[in-house]
């Protein structure tokens, strides 16, 4: 599934580029949309990857990438901003969140090789999302009256690409206990 965090409605081609809509993946991703164009092109947006790099260069790094991903059970969000460090060559906090880092780094020349652009990473993963755990504690508290932890979380979400002092814990997974959770559209 891939969702937008774009804000209201605007004429994006006029806006500066860090404030153009942005496309992000949320785990698990469904494999079926990363193998259309808009779906794979969703996955090199996060990954900073040239506007008209070949379909097929690209389609090979994403599916290896996803691939990992899933095998990994990683959180995809985490995994996609943690991975600009390694625009700079810092590939630890990427590889710290992998099973298969012999298999990471085995294919981690292909994806400098094609020269990534940091910028648009930051603009594009944002370090906060929110995350089922968080609205269903900010939900629970508001039903009795108290209102923090919601403030919170629309603090932490309504500016989800700056680092935020105090925030961490809306940059985390859902802990190990949260299981499974499935949500609708439109509810």
């Amino acid at each position: 599934m891939i969702a937008t965090t774009s804000g209201p409605v605007r004429d994006w081609r006029k806006e500066p580029r860090h404030e153009r809509p942005r496309i992000v993946p949320f785990a698990p991703l469904d494999r079926m949309a990363a193998t259309g164009t808009r779906g794979l092109w969703a996955c090199a947006t996060n990954l900073g990857l040239p506007k008209g790099l070949d379909d097929e260069v690209a389609t090979a790094l994403v599916d290896d990438l996803l691939d990992q991903l899933e095998q990994s059970r990683a959180d995809y969000t985490g995994f996609f901003r943690a991975l600009r460090s390694a625009v700079n060559g810092d590939t630890e906090p990427a590889r710290s969140l992998l099973l298969d880092i012999a298999g990471f780094d085995a294919r981690a020349d292909r994806w400098p090789a094609l020269q990534p652009d940091g910028d648009l990473m930051d603009h594009t993963n944002p370090i906060y999302i929110p995350r089922n755990h968080l609205v269903e504690e900010a939900l629970a508290a508001a039903t009795d009256a108290d209102l923090h932890p919601l403030n919170r979380l629309l603090g932490a979400v309504t500016s989800p690409y700056r680092p935020q002092p105090g925030m961490k814990r809306y940059a985390d997974p859902a802990p190990d206990g949260f299981g499974p959770y499935r949500t609708f559209c439109g509810t």
